[in-house]
């Protein structure tokens, strides 16, 4: 019988040189480059992670002994509030349930911390992410499964510099110490009051310099437009949580590479099969026109190194009769930021 794989979590110092360098590997090639943080700055807080507002934790994921994954969180004592940062995992690592594992991890090292907390909030850009790229609506649904809530309103990720500012929209999640299903505006107008100036303001004033009373008016702006919006509502409400229902079954990452590999196949031989009734071909001209395809598919898929099945999703993606029967999504348009957005997710 296999014996249990094994996950820990280690908070991260400035001692840990070779865990720091893993850990940022890991944050930089699965983080958007709009939404990622600049890791000298993380290098810099991981050194100095004691602020006026609270402080900021810093910790690496281990499968065994082999790192994985990195998360960035800060805790606030006045608004007891805990904000996670970037949950990354290796893209070649997502596999196992372990991203249920990390998170799992991570909330029982706030517990055993002994932070206080009423909420944890995480922070997500609402748009579309591949490539190995984490966030976005796939990760508000893994959240789900695991107790956060969806606030149920407007919400707008704050930019990370103080240059020229334009909208990001984005999903607060929020998971309560109590079971609730709504939450006061005035109590949610705080908890979005603490993430500007007690998680994004005192990161970012250590590097802002001479900008960062421009940075601190920017955050002022979001702010009153926030509570002026959600403060007099009396019942804003959180999205239902799925967290005593187990999470749906998946296969394994490579199984089911296999199985879209087949299924690329099996479309393969339908063209064929058609071409062949249309066309009439003397026996051994449609034998080598068949071995040809075959050839040249499973040439496809070591060519690409399993990234065939990808590609073989957005060919469906793009046929008539996939787009006929597909639930209606709304697009998200991607455009060139001059500025980064807020990464806080």
């Amino acid at each position: 019988m296999p014996s249990k794989i094994s996950y820990s979590l280690r908070l991260l110092t400035p001692a840990d040189n070779d865990a720091v360098d893993k850990a940022l590997k890991i944050f930089t090639d699965t983080t958007a480059p709009d939404l990622r943080t600049d890791t000298d700055q993380i290098r810099h807080k991981i050194a100095k992670p004691e602020t006026a507002e609270g402080h900021f934790y810093f910790a690496a994921f281990y499968r065994e002994e082999n790192l994985i994954g990195f998360v960035m969180f800060g805790h606030y004592r006045k608004s007891r509030l805990v904000v996670i940062d970037h949950i990354a995992i290796a893209e070649a690592e997502r596999k196992n349930a372990a991203f249920y594992e990390f998170v799992s991890l991570l909330q029982s090292e706030i517990a055993d911390l002994k932070l206080g907390v009423d909420f944890i909030a995480v922070e997500v850009e609402d748009r579309e992410f591949t490539d190995g790229e984490a966030g976005g609506r796939e990760f508000v649904q893994l959240l789900t499964w695991i107790g956060f809530r969806e606030v149920k309103t407007k919400y707008l990720l704050a930019d990370m510099d103080a240059g020229e500012h334009s909208e990001h929209p984005g999903v607060l999640m929020l998971k309560p110490s109590a079971k609730r299903t709504e939450i006061d505006g005035d109590l949610l107008a705080g908890i979005y009051h603490s993430i500007l100036f007690d998680h994004y303001f005192p990161w970012y004033r250590d590097f802002l310099e001479e900008d960062v009373d421009d940075y601190r008016k920017y955050l002022e702006g979001l702010d009153k437009k926030f509570r002026a919006r959600v403060g007099k509502s009396k019942a804003i409400k959180l999205g239902g949580s799925k967290a005593d229902q187990p999470p749906p079954a998946s296969l394994p990452e490579d199984v089911r590479l296999h199985i879209l590999h087949l299924a690329g196949l099996a479309l393969f031989a339908l063209i064929i099969a058609g071409v062949l009734l249309a066309v009439p071909h003397e026996e051994k001209q449609t034998a080598g026109l068949v071995l040809a395809l075959l050839c040249a598919y499973a040439a496809f898929v070591l060519i690409t190194k399993n990234r065939a099945a990808y590609v073989f999703k957005t060919l469906l993606a793009v046929l008539p009769v996939a787009k006929e029967h597909s639930r209606s999504r709304p697009g998200v348009e991607k455009k060139e930021k001059k500025k980064k957005a807020g990464s806080k997710g």
